[in-house]
């Protein structure tokens, strides 16, 4: 389940020195992933307004239950 906001709004504050960074197809977003056990917990790449945007793995960030979240379905095929 993740989550976007503007980079300006992104404040990482534990685990920088043990963030992989993965990339493929065209290189357009930075997948961060633990170096321990191999989860995604953010990406960074650029909107398509052109604004620097982050997308956050809610399931890593302490203290949300995602599973009393309000979601908002999208069709990423389709856009």
């Amino acid at each position: 389940m993740w989550a976007f906001v503007p980079k300006a709004r992104f404040k990482l504050t534990s685990g920088a020195t043990s963030q992989g960074d993965y990339q493929f197809g065209r290189k357009h977003l930075h997948h961060r992933f633990c170096t321990a056990c191999g989860v995604e917990s953010y990406a960074e790449g650029t909107a398509p307004d052109g604004t620097a945007t982050v997308g956050s793995n809610l399931r890593c960030i302490e203290g949300i239950d995602v599973d009393k979240l309000s979601l908002r379905p999208w069709n990423g095929r389709s856009t």
